[in-house]
């Protein structure tokens, strides 16, 4: 097993958390008067975080006071209501629990706000993950590199040793700018081919095959 240490993205990559984070974008874009989104536009809008993720739904350039206001409002919604329709996706708690048993350390980085990153792990995965966190002051988000270097070196593996895997354009640049090896998976917020022009080199389709990748590579 050439793998030590396995860094998964969140959501799109691990967790479908499409439906919630939907729910909650259009509940503070109807509340404040704008335009609400479907699935397919907030799909294409996440990956950045939450406040790229608001600021693209509102779609106009706004005053910075109201946005606060209506940044603060979507944290506490969707703090509220984050794990309403949020599943793992098919198989990967099983392969998770394979890949722990087989010896290798796991753990989550996210640039969704880490109170909500806490809530859904001890949801659904406690007892899984080693590490995870989500975005937090003093962090740069992905796709800088800091968070993942960190991790690697607080487990003292050396950098061929760790895989990073995510679903987004923003996971696949994480990797190139770690200088480590990548999975991106097409099930979560990207398909095929977009991954696929984005220069995305290993991508895979379902739990069982990044299993048999990471056990067997």
């Amino acid at each position: 097993m050439r793998y030590k240490l396995a860094i998964f993205d969140l959501d799109g990559t691990i967790l479908d958390t499409l439906q919630d984070l939907t729910d909650a974008v259009n509940y503070v874009l109807e509340k404040y008067g704008y335009k609400k989104r479907n699935l397919e536009e907030v799909r294409l809008f996440l990956g950045n975080g939450g406040k790229k993720l608001i600021t693209t739904a509102i779609g106009q350039e706004i005053e910075e006071d109201r946005f606060d206001e209506i940044y603060k409002c979507y944290l506490k919604y969707y703090s509220e209501h984050c794990n309403i329709k949020t599943e793992p996706y098919e198989g990967i708690i099983p392969m998770l629990e394979n890949l722990k048993q087989a010896g290798m350390k796991l753990a989550v980085v996210s640039n969704k706000g880490d109170k909500q990153v806490q809530i859904l792990i001890e949801n659904h995965f406690k007892g899984i993950f080693d590490f995870a966190h989500g975005e937090r002051k003093g962090i740069r988000r992905k796709p800088d590199k800091e968070a993942i270097i960190s991790i690697i070196n607080e487990f003292g593996f050396k950098l061929d040793e760790c895989i990073y895997i995510g679903d987004s354009e923003v996971d696949l640049l994480t990797a190139k700018n770690c200088g480590m090896d990548h999975i991106v998976v097409d099930f979560g917020f990207r398909d095929y081919d977009f991954l696929k022009t984005i220069g995305a080199e290993v991508i895979l389709s379902n739990a069982s095959e990044i299993q048999h990748y990471l056990l067997n590579t």
